[in-house]
Parts: C-alpha cells; sequence; structure tokens
C-alpha cells in the first residue's frame, strides 16, 4: 500500500463534515463497485492501457474518476439541486476514488505516485467535477462552512469501508462480484 495515498485517503475521510458522511460513503462505495466489478473493469483496464507515463497519468484518472462520479449521480437520480448533499459529498469521494485508481495505475505501470501527481490529481479532479455538475468554488465552500458551522461533536473514527470491493492486484484475476 502507497503511504502517501494512504495518509491522503485519510486527511479526506476525516474532512467530510458529519451530514455528508452518509452520501459520502455511498458514492465512495457505488465508485469501488463500478471501478472494480467484473461488469466494468475493463473500462480501468483501458485507462490504464492509454498510460504511457506519469504525463498521461493526471488527465487519465481525473477523467475516469469524474465519468464514474457522473454516471452514480444519474443512477442515484440526484436532484439537480446544488443545494443536495450528493454534490458537495462527490468532491471528496471522487478523491478517494481517485487515490484509489493511483495506486492501482502504480501497481500495474510502475509509476511512482508522488505528493505532485496526487496534488495535480486532486486539482484536475475537482476542476473537472466543479465543470461537470455547474458547481463553482464558491458554492463548495460554502456548503462545507454551513455543514461545520453547523456540526455538533468533531467526527468519531475512521470511514467503515465494509462492503466496498478492495482493487485487484495488477495482473491478478477480477474477482466475481
Amino acid at each position: 500500500m502507497n503511504q502517501l495515498l494512504d495518509k491522503t485517503r485519510k486527511q479526506i475521510e476525516q474532512s467530510v463534515p458529519e451530514q455528508f458522511q452518509q452520501p459520502f460513503l455511498s458514492i465512495v462505495t457505488a465508485g469501488k463497485k463500478l471501478m472494480w466489478s467484473d461488469e466494468t473493469f475493463h473500462f480501468v483496464e483501458e485507462y490504464v492501457q492509454g498510460i504511457q507515463g506519469p504525463e498521461d497519468l493526471v488527465p487519465k484518472v481525473a477523467t475516469g474518476v469524474v465519468k464514474g462520479i457522473a454516471i452514480i449521480a444519474n443512477e442515484s437520480k440526484a436532484p439537480p439541486d446544488m443545494e443536495d448533499p450528493f454534490y458537495a459529498a462527490a468532491f471528496p469521494a471522487a478523491l478517494v476514488l481517485a487515490c484509489d485508481a493511483l495506486e492501482y495505475v502504480e501497481s500495474a505501470k510502475k509509476i511512482p505516485i508522488t505528493e505532485d501527481i496526487v496534488s495535480a490529481t486532486t486539482e484536475a479532479g475537482v476542476r473537472d467535477l466543479s465543470q461537470t455538475f455547474g458547481i463553482t468554488p464558491e458554492h463548495l465552500k460554502q456548503a462545507y462552512e454551513q455543514a461545520q458551522q453547523s456540526q455538533r461533536a468533531p467526527q468519531e473514527g475512521m470511514m467503515d469501508r465494509a462492503g466496498a470491493p478492495a482493487p485487484p492486484a495488477a495482473g491478478a484475476p477480477v474477482p466475481e462480484a
């Protein structure tokens, strides 16, 4: 396991306000199922095959994760109301899923994942997700400030990943769903 990506995941998970935890966990779980299921894993493999080096990594991972979040939004029938918690939770969920994708690419392509790559992927993912949903950075900041103001107690514990499949090792057969 990549320690940088693990640390990044934990920081993201801890930053999610309490009222966004449920949609955050739901999106992460759905995203992991979408990425690693037998029916859709071939899309992940296609993206990974298109990565020739670090220069391809950031746009491929960011685009793939944003497409996945858009599919989840469509399937969950999230209302087009930007006040819906789905949209605020989608951003940290996308970043956790990007960490999973980066870890898989690192294993499959032997491309070391650095802080610069994580930072660039985060920036590209947030930018692309903002454009996809029509959410401005100000709107997202406001949603998080309101959530943190109304949050009564500090968040307890870490995200429970039960039920979400782990990414397969590079070259390993994909497990049955």
